[in-house]
């Protein structure tokens, strides 16, 4: 793509630019959601993450958030709903690499969320997630290893 953007003049990336993106979105759809980022195109990833599924966690188009943390700053709840609802697919799946996951991602939650002054949504929604969990005394564990408890 940016061969393509070195090599053809202005006028005509421009008339060929929807096809080169069609092209390069099939081939590579992480990489297209990149270059999408580096353009300033934000929504459009946003929209694509939000439909993508978290249902193969670890796995998938933003398994490493490498997409999701560049959106953050934008779109702090949007990103932190998806976190939270990995958090909890995470804990459900009862093991302990998923736990230490899962921590790692509320972890992440939390600073954006107390970044962008919404700790008093963070408290409620930890608390809540607390609650639901309060059994599992592996994961219990390792939130209190990481002083999040």
């Amino acid at each position: 793509f940016n061969e393509c953007k070195k090599v053809l003049s202005d006028s005509d990336f421009q008339k060929h630019s929807d096809y080169l993106y069609s092209i390069f979105k099939k081939r590579n759809l992480h990489d297209y959601l990149q270059l999408r980022i580096e353009e300033g195109n934000l929504q459009e990833v946003l929209a694509k993450l939000q439909e993508s599924s978290i249902a193969n966690y670890g796995y998938g188009l933003d398994s490493s958030h490498e997409l999701s943390k560049k959106l953050a700053e934008a779109y702090p709840l949007e990103i932190c709903e998806r976190y939270w609802k990995e958090s909890e697919g995470l804990c459900y799946q009862s093991n302990k690499k998923n736990y230490m996951r899962a921590v790692s991602i509320l972890k992440e939650i939390k600073t954006i969320m107390i970044k962008h002054q919404f700790s008093d949504k963070w408290n409620i929604k930890y608390a809540e997630f607390l609650e639901r969990h309060r059994r599992k005394s592996l994961l219990m564990g390792y939130l209190k290893s990481e002083k999040m408890l």
